[in-house]
């Protein structure tokens, strides 16, 4: 398994976020900042991808890791969506998913995924949260989960901030 290097050992290229090395091959970026109740979210990635509130996603106030303010999503087909973008692509390179989430149900399902459209069951990722326990599904066929299916991590609590 491969270690992340000290910041010390790596060269950080002109124009990136101070202190963050990852940045420059960060593809999306969204910190939930924001007034309570706003649906302007914002891809702070070099990339500025264009985010899309579906439902009623919105920034709220009432909880939050940093900054005072994150997305909530009540679990009733709200959602963000950003066109694909080349800077997405899952090939077989190494690639990082990282969030934090604050979930008050164990019912939540498909947190993250990567599909051609809402129509579409199967897409090449998604990451599920049923019964709180983050789940990886991957598919290359688009009509099931063919290369990973239930590789799971850590149980997240409930009522709490849990990073995975």
């Amino acid at each position: 398994m491969a270690t992340k290097p000290f910041l010390s050992q790596i060269a950080v290229p002109v124009g990136t976020t101070t202190g963050d090395v990852y940045y420059p091959q960060t593809s999306l970026l969204m910190h939930f900042n924001g007034a309570n109740g706003s649906t302007t979210m914002t891809d702070s990635s070099k990339n500025n991808a264009s985010v899309t509130v579906i439902g009623n996603a919105q920034i709220s106030t009432a909880q939050s890791k940093f900054a005072g303010s994150s997305l909530y999503l009540d679990g009733s087909g709200d959602r963000l969506t950003t066109p694909s973008r080349a800077e997405f692509g899952i090939s077989s390179g190494n690639f990082t998913i990282e969030c934090w989430v604050y979930p008050t149900t164990t019912t939540a399902t498909g947190f993250i995924s990567k599909r051609a459209n809402s129509s579409v069951a199967y897409g090449p990722i998604c990451i599920d949260l049923s019964s709180l326990t983050p789940t990886i599904l991957v598919s290359t066929t688009g009509s099931s989960w063919a290369i990973i299916n239930g590789a799971s991590s850590t149980a997240l609590t409930l009522n709490a901030c849990n990073h995975f």
